[in-house]
């Protein structure tokens, strides 16, 4: 099934398909917490992220190890079949949860305020999500990145069209739309699988090679994963532990809130997320092949460009957070403006965790993950309970709801993604304190930037009397773009993390490829392949 699509046409489908898919996203968020109101809005993203936390404990690591076993294996077709098999036994344990819950009368403990339709139907789509980032990665993996890109952006768009169909004639409710999750994803995962088994060497799926590989990839799967076993069970009482604890004692009002700032900071992570799986393909080949030098240009130069990436976007959301949020959900959604500037700082750092874990899973160094991440963990309950709990608690907190939760899990993403990085940088023998000089540098530009661009566009327009109101994100967001634009050129370093050559490099391929996919790359400056390029 393996292609050989360069690494250069990956990205830029990657990032083509990002693009589109921004404009794509910004709609269902600006639809569905208007459909739904904060109430419902909260019960969704507290049923989905329960299922989300339930269903990433019964895989237990076994994903990582699935698609890192691709990446170093052009044959996996056992394996294929052996993580298939794996897969459907996780639905079956859900319902075996969600009846005996319902049978032993727990329901409002587990899902306070909930009807077990909405349970029932979140526990689906949650495996469906998990089952969905299994398809797509393993089609990086296996350098299907164009099929995959392509067949995921025609289904969204056709999606997208179905909701704004529901939500203009008043059948958008938390029902439909999680029926329409379910039909969506199932949309990603299915088309996906048809697209890129069109060019699969067919034979390499047999069940007699599945029964010669059987008891080897059990070795494997257990060796790789069981390190994570314990480090599964904390990620799974974390998970539950925040979205339960903020909606019992904020209710589902509280967790609409959250949850509208949770989906609008992930804005921020739209053109680096999936770049993510591209990353992990690439680096476990190295590691398989020993190619210890291209390992350590792979990390440096994509954290860093990863995370000025995700900075530029959560940044202009911080500056206009009250207008994005009206301009999203209305003004049932007012209290969700200071949470949602909180969170905006979020992705930047997860995705430097997202680059981090990708390293320690492709190096195989499961246990030091496993123990950093249990330690944080731990951190973490214990901020988000100091920030949620309410005053007259037994054990009192700050009674923060939303905004708590959302400074929880900022400053626990930030010191726990350096500790990370400094053991990653010892084991690539970098410069750590270059990576953290480049987080502070690169953010205090984008501020300023941002700050002076704002600033300036409010001085002009106010000059002819004119109040733009949510509108001003459009002029201040362009003048904003191009002062990125203008930092990247004149300080490619303190920005993507690049030398002038290399980035105009990117830019020149970029444009090219624009123009059209197939036409021959520019020259590369000197030090860079055109036919290999470095992530």
């Amino acid at each position: 099934m393996e292609r050989s699509d360069s690494i250069k046409k990956r990205y830029f489908y990657k990032l083509f398909v990002r693009i589109v898919s921004l404009f794509l996203y910004a709609a269902k968020v600006s639809l569905v917490p208007r459909a739904l109101g904060p109430t419902h809005y909260g019960d969704f993203t507290f049923l989905s992220g329960i299922f989300t936390s339930i269903t990433n404990f019964f895989e237990l690591g076994t994903s990582n190890a699935f698609l890192n076993y691709s990446a170093k294996n052009r044959k996996s077709g056992a394996a294929v079949i052996f993580y298939t098999l794996y897969s459907l036994a996780i639905p079956i344990i859900l319902i075996i949860f969600i009846v005996a819950v319902n049978i032993f009368g727990y329901e409002q403990t587990f899902f306070p305020d909930q009807r077990m339709q909405y349970v029932y139907l979140a526990a689906l789509f949650g495996w469906l999500l998990w089952l969905s980032n299994i398809v797509f990665g393993y089609s990086d993996a296996k350098g299907l990145t164009v099929v995959s890109e392509i067949v995921r952006l025609k289904v969204r768009v056709f999606f997208t069209l179905v909701l704004v169909a529901l939500f203009i004639f008043q059948y958008l409710d938390l029902t439909t739309f999680l029926i329409f999750c379910i039909l969506e994803t199932i949309g990603f995962v299915v088309y996906t699988i048809i697209y890129c088994a069109k060019d699969a060497d067919h034979s390499e799926y047999s069940w007699t090679e599945f029964k010669k590989s059987a008891t080897a990839l059990t070795r494997y799967f257990y060796q790789y994963s069981s390190p994570l076993f314990l480090y599964s069970v904390v990620v799974l009482l974390a998970g539950l532990w925040g979205r339960w604890f903020l909606q019992v004692v904020g209710g589902s009002t509280e967790q609409g809130f959250f949850g509208l700032s949770d989906k609008i900071s992930s804005i921020s992570l739209i053109f680096t997320v999936s770049m993510v799986p591209i990353f992990m393909s690439e680096f476990s080949k190295a590691h398989g092949n020993s190619d210890f030098e291209t390992m350590r240009k792979l990390f440096r130069d994509n954290a860093k460009l990863f995370y000025f990436l995700a900075s530029v976007l959560a940044i202009f959301f911080v500056f206009h957070t009250p207008e994005i949020t009206r301009l999203f959900a209305g003004d049932e959604f007012s209290g969700a403006i200071l949470p949602i500037a909180i969170m905006a700082f979020y992705p930047m750092y997860q995705t430097y965790a997202q680059m981090n874990g990708a390293v320690y899973y492709s190096t195989e160094r499961t246990k030091l993950y496993r123990n950093i991440g249990i330690g944080f963990i731990l951190v973490g309950i214990i901020a988000n309970y100091f920030f949620v709990a309410p005053r007259n608690f037994f054990l009192p907190g700050l009674g923060l709801g939303a905004v708590g939760a959302a400074m929880a899990g900022v400053l626990v993403v930030i010191f726990s993604t350096n500790i990370q990085l400094l053991f990653n940088c010892r084991y690539l023998k970098l410069k750590y304190r270059e990576f953290v000089w480049h987080q502070v540098i690169s953010v205090l530009i984008l501020l300023a930037s941002m700050s002076v661009g704002k600033t300036i566009i409010k001085t002009v327009f106010s000059l002819f009397g004119l109040d733009l109101g949510v509108w001003i994100i459009f002029p201040s967001g362009i003048l904003y773009c191009a002062f990125v634009v203008v930092l990247v050129f004149f300080v490619p370093r303190l920005t993507v993390g690049f030398d002038r050559p290399r980035t105009l490099f990117y830019v020149r391929m970029f444009l090219a490829k624009i123009k059209s996919i197939y036409q021959k790359p520019p020259l590369a400056p000197s030090g860079v392949s055109s036919d290999k390029i470095d992530m």
